[in-house]
């Protein structure tokens, strides 16, 4: 799966757009500030001071992202479904105080 989410961040370009995001777009803040090599994103920036893409930091800060995303929309898909519930529901209302306010049309010979 991280995979086909590395390959959309590599064609969307995402750290000319965001070039502030820590972990995938710079060295995550803790290689700074410590200046340790335990954490296995540090060491993998050392070499080459390129994207990290398939570095933890970068992993952890898209999967939130998403589940935020994924959250924003489960969210405006519930209120759009009970806003077309509530239409459909005063359109029926309407009909029926229609038909009750008609007087019955009586069939004449």
């Amino acid at each position: 799966m991280w995979f086909s989410v590395q390959q959309c961040m590599v064609e969307a370009k995402l750290c000319y757009r965001f070039p502030e995001l820590d972990g995938c777009c710079k060295k995550p803040t803790d290689c700074k500030i410590n200046g340790t090599l335990s954490n296995s994103d540090c060491i993998s920036w050392i070499p080459n001071d390129i994207l990290c893409y398939p570095c933890n930091a970068c992993k952890i800060l898209m999967f939130r992202e998403m589940k935020a995303y994924g959250k924003m929309v489960q969210f405006a898909l519930v209120t759009s479904t009970i806003l077309m519930v509530l239409v459909a529901l005063l359109g029926v209302a309407e009909i029926l105080m229609r038909e009750l306010e008609e007087p019955a049309m009586e069939v004449q010979l």
